[in-house]
């Protein structure tokens, strides 16, 4: 495993040293650092399918040392409909989008395969503003993972305050898994402008994959754009609710807004947002008058400073 931003000190070294001045009567010893967890992502993979044309290079993060101030905003939601064979549609209640507004600290350790990202919350908002003073305590809530050049996530660690509400934790971390789980990275070869790669690994919905097809539309220094499509299918082909078992009859992912712009000496992109809508139609494949379940799941990230 890479090292971890230098920067940051052992949580279990900076508890034992708040616990003993506590014992000694000291006053104002700050809240200890998060214990992290590894999450268990397995990493994805980076393919090359079109190198582009013109001057190529390698595109890799040089952001060393480097702090940054972002703010990252998580949307996500769900419905879901079942289609009678008279073309009756009977849908679940309908429950709102929900988006969680992550500001985030960024830094940047190390170089090259050796390179991590270190991330500390701010005070997190959401769209329910009913529950903001109970998210508002998984302030100080840490994600480390190892970065490469490349930067595709690896091993990532998490770990919440103690104050955090177990809400608070559960929503944080399922944002921040939605986050890992559509991650910006380069290929290990050299690409012009028109280059093609595809991004793919394990979605944050159970059963599913995701593949991100990313476009190198231009290229300006540091600052590299892009065009980015989303394509999320189903792992397993099958829906059981216990009393009937229905197969994948369709399976479609649409993206409606795909852009980023990444500074390379940044550790996170600088704007943008990759933001899809997948719809899974599930039914009897060989009864083409059956009922059909329909899902449709909406994921999006978007990135301002």
């Amino acid at each position: 495993m890479n090292p971890r931003p230098a920067s940051r000190p052992r949580t279990r070294t900076a508890a034992l040293a708040c616990a003993a001045l506590l014992a000694l009567g000291a006053a104002g010893c700050a809240d200890p650092e998060p214990e992290l967890t590894p999450l268990g992502l397995d990493p994805a993979r980076v393919e090359l399918l079109e190198p582009g044309g013109g001057d190529k290079a390698v595109i890799r993060y040089r952001d060393e040392g480097a702090d940054q101030a972002a703010r990252v905003t998580v949307t996500r939601g769900f419905t879901q409909a079942v289609e009678a064979p008279d073309g009756t549609v009977e849908a679940d209640p309908a429950l709102p989008d929900t988006t969680m507004v992550l500001p985030l600290q960024a830094t940047a350790a190390g170089a090259g395969p050796a390179r991590s990202v270190g991330v500390e919350l701010g005070e997190p908002t959401g769209s329910d503003e009913r529950l903001n003073e109970d998210l508002a305590t998984a302030e100080g809530f840490r994600l480390d993972y190892d970065a490469g050049g490349t930067g595709l996530p690896r091993n990532p660690a998490a770990g919440a305050p103690e104050r955090a509400s177990d809400t608070a934790r559960a929503g944080v971390e399922t944002s921040l898994r939605q986050w890992l789980t559509t991650p910006v990275a380069f290929p290990d070869d050299p690409v012009g402008v028109g280059a093609v790669w595809r991004v793919a690994g394990e979605a944050d919905d159970p059963g599913m994959r995701r593949a991100l097809t990313y476009r190198l539309v231009g290229r300006d220094g540091d600052l590299v754009d892009l065009e980015v499509t989303a394509e999320q299918t189903p792992v397993e082909a099958t829906l059981d609710d216990g009393e009937v078992a229905l197969s994948v009859i369709e399976a479609e992912t649409r993206t409606r807004e795909g852009r980023l712009r990444v500074d390379l000496r940044r550790p996170l992109p600088v704007s943008g947002a990759v933001d899809f809508v997948v719809t899974v139609v599930y039914g009897d494949p060989g009864d083409d008058a059956g009922p059909r379940v329909i899902q449709r799941t909406l994921r999006a990230i978007e990135y301002a400073g």
